[in-house]
């Protein structure tokens, strides 16, 4: 009886402990690995939004961490906010956190509804500002890094378009740059590895951190507005390179329309100089 019962207590334990193993297989993100390629932050986000609007499919691009990936399970951008900072998620193909396998560029375009940066007054639908991880020149992110970015050119395609740094000097930060005149909290970049989901395997996520009040203080975005986002990489060159030979999410590409590949969102009025958290946005398609 007791070597039955033995057997019956070992059995159990042993499969108690497959389960566990077998879930964490499909859960679990303590294998993950952080990569904070520009500046160190403590407070991410531990709750993203989905943005569904920007999934997109395995397009088979062989350079992985080029292409974004994601579906309704497992979506390919997010966003979240708190007083301090605005924040946007990219899942992309690759699997890795080596900053040189990153040696391309990565972008958070942003479409500021009724203006045409630069342009006069109007609305055309293209890309205003972005966020531009250059990470092309990922040995000196003290000059390059994550930048500020305006429209510069803009063609019929994506891959005939690109982007200008804010400050005008490509080489350097001046001080209306991200983290430009020395400063270091004005926004962020990490990569984290070995994201599972469904139907892509394991997968990198792309964060990004940007401080309101630098938005506020250098750039046309605030509360109150509305904008369009999308997401785009480009290959083998910075962030001034024609948008080609990457991806646009949202099911665009390189070769599709600048009006392709876009999400809509309104930043929310409060009538505070700081809004409460949570009130930031309100994102519909």
């Amino acid at each position: 009886m007791h070597s039955l019962t033995n057997f019956k207590r070992v059995t159990r334990v042993a499969s108690l402990l497959f389960l566990a193993g077998f879930l964490n297989h499909f859960t679990s993100t303590s294998l993950a690995a952080t990569n904070e390629v520009i500046g160190s932050y403590g407070n991410w986000p531990t709750t993203w939004i989905p943005l569904n609007g920007l999934n997109d499919p395995n397009d088979g691009l062989a350079k992985t961490h080029l292409d974004f990936v994601g579906d309704t399970t497992n979506s390919a951008g997010f966003y979240a906010s708190t007083n301090g900072y605005l924040f946007f998620r990219q899942r992309v193909q690759a699997n890795t956190t080596n900053q040189t396998t990153f040696g391309n560029a990565h972008f958070v375009l942003i479409n500021l509804i009724g203006t045409n940066y630069n342009q006069g007054v109007g609305e055309d639908g293209n890309p205003d500002y972005a966020f531009g991880w250059d990470n092309y020149n990922n040995t000196d992110i003290a000059k390059h890094g994550l930048e500020m970015q305006v429209r510069a050119t803009i063609g019929a395609t994506w891959s005939t378009s690109n982007l200008a740094d804010i400050d005008g000097n490509p080489s350097s930060k001046a001080i209306n740059d991200i983290n430009g005149n020395s400063r270091t909290t004005d926004g962020y970049v990490r990569v984290i590895s070995d994201q599972n989901t469904t139907n892509f395997n394991f997968t990198t996520v792309i964060d990004y951190a940007v401080q309101w009040s630098y938005l506020q203080t250098y750039t046309g975005l605030n509360s109150n507005q509305s904008w369009k986002v999308a997401f785009a990489s480009l290959d083998s060159n910075n962030d001034h390179g024609d948008i080609k030979n990457g991806d646009i999410a949202g099911g665009a590409s390189p070769s599709s329309p600048v009006t392709n590949g876009w999400i809509s969102l309104m930043t929310t009025p409060t009538g505070l100089a700081i809004p409460p958290r949570g009130t930031y946005f309100s994102f519909e398609r």
